[in-house]
């Protein structure tokens, strides 16, 4: 049981620490397009500033945690499709790096969610004997 437990720790951490890598790299994000955008695109930026802000303090697995980054990554979607719109700020090296390491980092995320709930469902049938329904899975 308690190597069950370890493993679903384990399992949070990693989802965690590839959310605090993602919103990481926001303020970068920001301070650079800021610079280049016009200011119609200022409230776009603090849209993605207070999305960012919403998924702090949350360090264990928590439906308002998974809500919080849900909206981060769905604000982060909208944010990136506007600024690839604008052809000083998308032929910016620093936005095409930004744009080519995204994809790794939720390709990262994904695999970290999938464990994790593979670790609640391990848990929870192999130490309760019941289904795991009545864990929450994050679905992102």
């Amino acid at each position: 049981m308690l190597e069950s437990i370890f493993h679903v720790k384990k399992s949070w951490l990693a989802v965690y620490e590839t959310f605090l890598a993602r919103a990481d790299k926001i303020p970068l994000l920001v301070e650079m397009t800021r610079k280049q955008l016009p200011h119609s695109y200022e409230s776009l930026l603090k849209e993605l500033i207070v999305a960012r802000d919403a998924t702090s303090g949350f360090s264990l697995p928590s439906h308002e945690k998974y809500a919080a980054e849900h909206a981060l990554h769905e604000v982060l979607e909208h944010v990136l499709e506007e600024l690839e719109k604008q052809d000083e700020i998308k032929n910016n090296p620093i936005f095409t790096t930004y744009v080519q390491n995204r994809s790794a980092w939720e390709m990262r995320l994904n695999r970290a969610i999938l464990e994790y709930n593979r670790a609640l469902h391990m848990h929870q049938v192999c130490c309760f004997g019941i289904s795991p329904r009545g864990y929450t899975d994050f679905h992102y």
